[in-house]
This record gives C-alpha cells, structure tokens and sequence, in this order.
C-alpha cells in the first residue's frame, strides 16, 4: 500500500497517512520503498510568509514490513528538507536535491536515510530535467527499472513506441499499468 509519511513535530514520530489521506498509524521508525520525496509548493510558500508550521512535505511510498534493517548498511545516505533553506528534500552530505530513493529508513531521532543509486539516479535526473534527452519508451523503461504491463498510455496520438522526452515518459507511464 502505498503512503504518506512526515515527520510529526508535536509528537515527536512519523505519521502515516492512508489513501483516503488520514493518519492511520503513528510510529517511532518506518521504512518505505520506491520512494517519491514530495513538497507541496503552495504550503511552503504560506510557511514562508506567515512563519507558521504546516504539513507539505512527505515521503511517499510503500510501507514496508519487517525488521528495520540497520545503518550502518552501506548505500544508504542521510537526507533533510528544511522549507526555509530549500525547495525539495536534499542529500545532506553534498546539499544536492533528492526526488525519490530505492529505499528509506525514517528512523526514531527524526533523521531518514535514503538508499540512492548514485550514478543512475544522477543519469536518470540529469535526462528528465533536460528537454533534449530523447530516449525510446523501452530505453525510458530500462533506464528507470520500470515493467509496463499494459500500453495503452503509448497509443496517445499514434506515437507507438517512438522516442520521446522525460516528461513525456513520465505522463504516458502514468497512464500505464507498471511494477517497479
């Protein structure tokens, strides 16, 4: 299932919010994967100008089950977000912005590690930021480690299978039944 998880400064835990987008759990440690670091603009915009606290920034991703694996496991990375520093969530060793991670730990200090595949994911940013980085969907697919199970998201416009940009990728996948 996937989640919302953020930091519950009041409480001092990780809340978890369900589909329907109510607080289900309250927890000391969570581990998500395939995970997306999410911030809602328009809420750290109103953070900024009134100073007040507000819930707009979240790991989402699949809960997952088990032990918490420990962290001194190499590959995983300290990440922060502060709304006043920065607009999305940052790896804290080298300030670079972080979008999404194999895996988190989010652990009970409030600090979270993020599993990172450095090299791909810095490949795999630098082509959905750039417009000029055309890739065929197969090619999309095996960059991103991403298994389309149905195509009709392709057929938009009789583009099958033809080379398009990241962000086109990123509306067709969308539409798309996929597994990660």
């Amino acid at each position: 299932m996937r989640v919302k998880v953020y930091r519950n400064l009041h409480k001092r835990c990780w809340s978890v919010l369900g589909p329907d987008g109510k607080v289900f759990r309250r927890e000391s440690r969570v581990v998500l994967h395939a995970v997306d670091f999410v911030v809602w603009p328009g809420c750290r915009r109103r953070v900024l100008e009134t100073g007040r606290k507000m819930v707009h920034a979240f790991a989402v991703g699949t809960l997952g089950t088990g032990e918490i694996p420990s962290l001194g496991i190499n590959g995983f990375t300290p990440v922060t977000y502060n709304p006043r520093l920065h607009e999305t969530f940052i790896r804290c060793d080298s300030g670079e912005p972080v979008y999404c991670a194999a895996s988190v730990i989010l652990d009970d200090d409030g600090k979270a590690y993020a599993k990172l595949p450095q090299a791909k994911l810095k490949t795999i940013t630098f082509l959905l930021q750039h417009r000029k980085a055309i890739l065929s969907p197969k090619n999309w697919c095996e960059l991103l480690d991403v298994k389309i199970f149905d195509p009709d998201g392709w057929r938009k416009d009789d583009k099958d299978f033809e080379a398009i940009i990241g962000q086109e990728f990123l509306e067709r996948l969308s539409w798309s039944t996929i597994r990660f």
